[in-house]
């Protein structure tokens, strides 16, 4: 259901910018910001859903600690796509997609046709081919050829293409057809504002309504004389130039933001926190994981287990070689401890600090790495996915122990998490004054279909 998800985040992306755009920006005068704003909305919408963030929830307790992140390990189902079939609705999806592919190529095609055979008195431009009939007024003609060159040089007929395949990913949105509309239309207040330098508003005004009729409106072009975005182009035409304090108006896309971060953000809290660690600990380096290896034996079971119930039959799977997510450093957990009881000194932030090196994993994280390639595994029949969140604590004696969920996903996917992690064989532990301290860390353990 990845798909599914994608589609419904770009579609409520674009849908939430495009109401801004309507409410508070399509009056006003501002066409190249207009411009930009549409373009990079739907740029937004498009690439937002694809980027992870990890965030984290504070607890209401007294004192700050900080969680080490791990980077995130990737587990997916080789044999998935030859077992279980593509869903209907996909297939659906798909075929309309294709569909709406193929009218766009015919549309291209059309109109490469009427750059190449223009009808009488045709004015339009597609990326840098200018089309001006010789049939019109000769007093017409330059006021025509510096609208039409403003399309040229802008490259206007790239933002068509680029909205025509974004309609073709979301043909089922009602709204694309007026998204559409809309940048087209700013295009020609563009062209309009520099083509008015040129001649007055009456006398342009009078020259569009005269020609208004030559110009097949389902072509890719930027007709002069189009009938469909006459009268909102003329009634721009007299609309007073914006103020520039009006230019507030574009922190409006803010709350866009926020959705975008919101939606794509992993919150880790979903447990208590465990009580052994209370060390600041900075975040350790995202080295890329190493390719699958071989499975080893299997280490010998920890003196502390999550669960004692039978784990589900499951098949052996490699984790792969890079993770989707990002890599980068990730901003440590503050978290907080309880209130201290009457007569115990209270621990304040200023007195907490990290230790002086933090807890390895004997080999290092490409060691790390094998070792959870080798034991992950996908259960069999689970048709859930996600990122389970596993923290654990890495004890003075370099134990593994306390582990438990953050994060659920599936009772399956979650017992196998913890099954692995609860399994890993002694860390090197903390250093802080050159002795050994506990210290919490979490694994985020992303199970793709």
């Amino acid at each position: 259901m990845e798909l599914l998800g994608y589609l419904i985040k770009v579609n409520v992306l674009l849908l939430a910018a495009y109401a801004i755009y309507v409410l508070l920006l399509k009056r006003e005068t501002f066409f190249q910001l207009n411009r930009f704003y549409l373009l990079f909305t739907a740029l937004l919408a498009l690439v937002a859903p694809l980027v992870q963030w990890n965030s984290f929830t504070v607890s209401p307790q007294s004192y700050e600690r900080v969680v080490a992140v791990l980077p995130e390990v990737w587990v997916g189902r080789a044999v998935a796509s030859a077992d279980e079939p593509m869903s209907p609705w996909v297939w659906f999806y798909v075929v309309c997609a294709g569909g709406m592919i193929i009218r766009l190529t015919w549309l291209v095609w059309s109109t490469w046709r009427a750059v190449r055979d223009p009808q009488h008195n045709a004015a339009f431009t597609f990326f840098n081919r200018v089309v001006v009939s010789a049939s019109l007024p000769h007093e017409g003609k330059p006021v025509v050829l510096a609208h039409e060159d403003v399309h040229r040089r802008q490259w206007h007929s790239a933002d068509v293409l680029f909205f025509e395949l974004v309609h073709c990913l979301c043909w089922f949105n009602p709204f694309m057809p007026a998204i559409k509309r809309s940048v087209r239309l700013n295009h020609e207040f563009l062209a309009d504002a520099d083509a008015l330098r040129h001649t007055g508003q009456e006398e342009y005004a009078r020259m569009l309504v005269a020609h208004a009729m030559h110009t097949d409106e389902r072509l890719l072009v930027h007709s002069f004389f189009s009938q469909t975005l006459l009268k909102p182009r003329i009634t721009m035409m007299y609309t007073t130039r914006s103020s520039h304090r009006k230019l507030w108006k574009y922190a409006a896309i803010l709350p866009v933001f926020a959705l975008m971060i919101a939606a794509q953000t992993t919150v880790l809290a979903q447990s208590e926190t465990p009580k052994e660690s209370d060390s600041k600990v900075a975040p350790p380096s995202s080295p890329v994981p190493p390719a699958p290896a071989k499975a080893p034996k299997a280490p010998p079971a920890p003196k502390e287990k999550a669960s004692s119930k039978e784990a589900p039959a499951v098949k052996e799977i490699p984790v792969t070689k890079e993770s989707p997510a990002s890599k980068e450093k990730v901003p440590a957990t503050k978290e907080k401890a309880p209130m201290p009881e009457k007569g115990i000194k209270e621990i304040g932030a200023d007195d907490i600090s990290g230790p002086d090196q933090m807890p390895e994993y004997n080999g290092g994280q490409e060691a790390m790495f094998k070792y959870l390639s080798s034991q992950l595994k996908y259960p069999e029949g689970v048709k859930a996915s996600g990122t389970v969140l596993v923290s654990f604590i890495v004890k003075s004696d370099g134990r593994v122990s306390n582990a438990q969920i953050r994060r659920s996903v599936a009772p399956e996917l979650d017992k196998e998490a913890l099954r692995v992690v609860s399994a890993m064989p002694n860390w090197k532990p903390a250093m802080k004054d050159g002795k050994p301290v506990d210290c919490e860390m979490v694994l985020p353990v992303k199970f793709a279909l």
